[in-house]
C-alpha cells in the first residue's frame, strides 16, 4: 500500500486526510507493506510533517514499511525530484518482493 498525503499549514494534516488517518487504528497492518510519500513547503518548519504521521501511525500499527519517506518541496518538477521519486517506486517493489507481497516478472 502507497499512502500520500501533502501537509497542511505548518505541518499538519488536511482535514481531509483526518478521517482516514483517525480509521488506521482500527486496522492491522502486520501483514502489509506500506510506504508513505508526499509534498510539502520547506518554508515550515514541519516540512511534510503529514508524511511523518501516517509513517508512526502505520509503523505503530505494525506494517513493513520501506525506511526512508519520500518528500518533495511542493512538486517533483526537478530532474533530482523525478530521481528520487523512480528511486523510491524502486524500493517499494523490492520490498515487494523481498516480503513475498508480489512476483514481480520482467
Amino acid at each position: 500500500m502507497l499512502i500520500g498525503a501533502f501537509t497542511w499549514g505548518r505541518g499538519t494534516l488536511h482535514y481531509d486526510c483526518d478521517v482516514f488517518y483517525k480509521k488506521l487504528n482500527r486496522v492491522d497492518y502486520s501483514e502489509k507493506v506500506i510506504c508513505c510519500f508526499g509534498s510539502g513547503d520547506r518554508s515550515f518548519t514541519q516540512f511534510c510533517g503529514a508524511v511523518d504521521l501516517f509513517h508512526d501511525k502505520v509503523k505503530e500499527r505494525g506494517a513493513t514499511i520501506v525506511s526512508q519517506n519520500l518528500k518533495i518541496h511542493l512538486e517533483p518538477d526537478t530532474e533530482e525530484d523525478i530521481a528520487r521519486c523512480n528511486l523510491f517506486s524502486q524500493e517499494f517493489k523490492q520490498l515487494l518482493v523481498r516480503t513475498k507481497a508480489v512476483t514481480v516478472s520482467i
